[in-house]
């Protein structure tokens, strides 16, 4: 974030230069390997942190501040839902691709938890579009209330992209 940024910036000259010249004394072979091996970590992480910040960033060049606010807490609370999806998404796919499963068991296991994830979803969907509007008064206040038709969506959106993403791993 920009406060991140600006932090970093402030504590350059009289924090990280003397720690950067007192290791600059090592030698710098050593570290290439490392660096080499997590490059790859280091571009996703890039990407990522870009993937999530740019979409805001890019709203606020065409749109109000009111509009990007209500557009970011809305996102919010479906990149949260997202990440636990993702989380029992690998819960689950992790427990069905041990060994221990026959072809068939495992296939019936399939069966049954794509019936749980779509019944799960389901309700929660549902919930979130009954809560919606509570949702963001309680955490964001009475001045966001009007991004829930958004949230709304996007909880949609995200819905159907957890299918995809089922449907994709175990089909």
């Amino acid at each position: 974030s920009s406060s991140s940024l600006l932090a970093g910036g402030l504590l350059l000259r009289p924090v990280w230069l003397p720690l950067w010249r007192q290791r600059a004394t090592y030698r710098l072979t050593q570290h290439r390997a490392f660096f080499q091996r997590v490059r790859p970590m280091l571009f996703s992480a890039f990407f990522a942190q870009m993937s999530s910040t740019l979409p805001v960033v890019a709203l606020g060049q065409w749109q109000s501040l009111r509009q990007v606010g209500l557009f970011s807490a809305a996102e919010r609370l479906v990149r949260a839902a997202a990440h636990l999806s993702t989380y029992v998404e690998q819960i689950v796919l992790s427990r069905l691709a041990q060994p221990a499963f026959a072809p068939t068991q495992r296939q019936a296991l399939q069966r049954r938890a794509l019936l749980w994830l779509g019944v799960a979803l389901l309700l929660a969907v549902l919930c979130g579009q009954v809560l919606a509007a509570p949702l963001i008064g309680v955490l964001y206040g009475e001045a966001f209330v009007a991004t829930t038709p958004l949230l709304r969506v996007l909880l949609l959106g995200l819905a159907l992209l957890i299918v995809r993403r089922a449907w994709v791993a175990w089909a």
